[in-house]
């Protein structure tokens, strides 16, 4: 299994928390791994949820027409 094929199964929103969560490591720097375990879960759901809501609020793609 490739990486990018491990990653193709997660949503955008998740890949972006865990970029964000990987630039808090090396802001805040926590001391032990737990830590950092944390900070990249906490970047993950902040996305998530974020992902969420903007996907709530986007008004909804019209049907295709159908040709005949």
């Amino acid at each position: 299994m490739h990486f990018l094929d491990f990653i193709a199964g997660f949503g955008v929103s998740a890949v972006v928390g865990l970029l964000l969560g990987i630039v808090a490591i090396t802001i805040i720097g926590p001391n032990t791994t737990g830590g950092a375990g944390l900070i990249i879960l906490i970047g993950i759901a902040i996305a998530i949820v974020i992902g969420a809501v903007y996907r709530s609020f986007r008004p909804a793609k019209a049907p295709p027409e159908k040709r005949l």
